[in-house]
């Protein structure tokens, strides 16, 4: 096992590059996930979660109170998405493959801000309900660092 050890603080991939404040209302249906290019068909809802995990360093000296790092340890990009489904993107990709990446995938915000990068199809779920159109639930991963424009 080949261990490499980065002086370098980490420099989160949004940077400043993005202001996640709502600064006007905006529609949902403007904000939508693509794959090579195409828009992810029948998706209603997308959910996009970011996080940055703290890193504790906290020791006896800090009087028993906690102490965060001003780095943070890891970023991540997490999309819910649900919808009706009107082709078969995301089941193909459970169905033909045991490593469901999806590969040059794009989350584009309604003011026009995109994030590409490589995701991984964690989970779909399919419901068929009775006189309905069957509809999905899904969530995808990011993997590495984004490309932010």
């Amino acid at each position: 096992m080949t261990v490499i050890i980065n002086p370098e603080p980490y420099t989160p991939p949004l940077g400043d590059a993005i202001d996640f404040t709502m600064v006007t209302a905006s529609l949902g249906r403007k904000m939508y996930v693509q794959k090579d290019g195409a828009t992810i068909a029948g998706l209603r809802v997308t959910t996009p979660t970011t996080a940055a995990e703290s890193v504790d360093v906290t020791d006896v000296n800090s009087q028993g109170y906690r102490e965060l790092m001003s780095d943070f340890g890891q970023w991540s990009l997490d999309i819910g998405v649900d919808g009706i489904t009107k082709d078969s993107t995301l089941r193909d990709a459970v169905q033909n493959s045991s490593d469901i990446s999806f590969t040059d995938c794009t989350l584009v915000y309604s003011d026009g801000v995109v994030i590409s990068g490589d995701y991984k199809l964690i989970d779909l779920t399919e419901t068929a309900e009775y006189r309905s159109a069957i509809s999905f639930t899904a969530t995808l991963q990011l993997s590495g660092i984004p490309q932010i424009g």
